[in-house]
C-alpha cells in the first residue's frame, strides 16, 4: 500500500525533458488565451450588431403575426418602436394594438406626402396630434413632424399676409369715406354760402326798389 504522503519518484519517458513539458504548458496557455480572445471578440461584435440594428428591440409582446416580416423590411421602420406603454394593457391584446399602430403610422406618412399648402389648418393640426401620440410608443416622427411644422408656418405667414392686406383694404376704404364726407361737406358749405349770397342780393334789390 502506498503512503499518501510519500509518492514514488516520477520517471520521465525517453525524449521528454522538463523543458519540453514547460514548452507544452506554455503552448497550451497560449492556445487558451487565443481562444478566449476570439470568444471576447465575437461577443463584442455581437453587441455592436445589436446596437446597429435598431429593429432588435425588446417588445412587451411576442411577434406571432406574419405581417411583422413585412414591417421589418420597410425603410420607415428602420428605427423600431418600443411600445412600452402597452405594458399597461392586457397581454393578449398588445400585439394587435401594436400592429394597428404600425399600419396607422404608415398611412399617416402617406397622408403627409399628399398634404398641400392650401389644406385646412385643422387637418394639419390633426396629423400633428396623431404623430405626437405615436411618438409616445417609440415611433420616429421627426421627419413628418418637420414637414407639417413647415406647412403650418407657411399657413401662418399666408394668414398674416392676408390679414395685413385686409387691414390695408379697410384703411383705404375709410380714407375714401373720409374724403367723400369732406367733399360733401365742402359742397354743402358752398351751397349755403351761395344761398346766403342770393338772399343778400335779393334784400339789396328790395331796398333799392322801395
Amino acid at each position: 500500500m502506498l503512503d499518501p504522503l510519500h509518492f514514488p519518484p516520477v520517471t520521465l519517458s525517453p525524449g521528454i525533458t522538463t523543458a519540453t513539458m514547460a514548452d507544452k504548458t506554455l503552448a497550451g496557455n497560449d492556445l487558451m488565451q487565443e481562444d478566449n480572445n476570439r470568444k471576447r471578440k465575437r461577443d463584442l461584435t455581437s453587441e455592436e450588431n445589436v446596437g446597429k440594428d435598431t429593429r432588435m428591440v425588446l417588445l412587451p409582446f411576442e411577434k406571432n403575426l406574419p405581417i411583422w416580416k413585412r414591417f421589418e423590411t420597410m425603410e420607415v421602420f428602420k428605427t423600431f418602436p418600443h411600445f412600452k406603454p402597452l405594458l399597461e394593457t392586457r397581454k393578449e391584446s398588445r400585439e394587435k394594438y401594436a400592429v394597428g399602430m404600425m399600419l396607422t403610422f404608415s398611412s399617416l406618412l402617406e397622408a403627409v406626402k399628399d398634404v398641400q399648402p392650401e389644406d385646412p389648418i385643422s387637418s394639419l393640426s390633426s396629423l400633428s396630434d396623431s404623430f405626437a401620440e405615436l411618438q409616445k410608443y417609440g415611433f420616429d416622427v421627426k421627419v413628418p413632424e418637420l414637414q407639417i411644422s413647415k406647412l403650418l408656418s407657411l399657413r401662418d405667414w399666408q394668414a398674416e399676409k392676408l390679414e395685413g392686406a385686409e387691414k390695408d383694404r379697410i384703411k383705404v376704404e375709410k380714407e375714401h369715406k373720409i374724403l367723400e364726407l369732406q367733399r360733401l361737406n365742402e359742397e354743402a358749405v358752398k351751397e349755403i354760402d351761395e344761398s346766403q349770397s342770393c338772399e343778400a342780393m335779393d334784400l339789396h334789390d328790395l331796398e333799392d326798389f322801395f
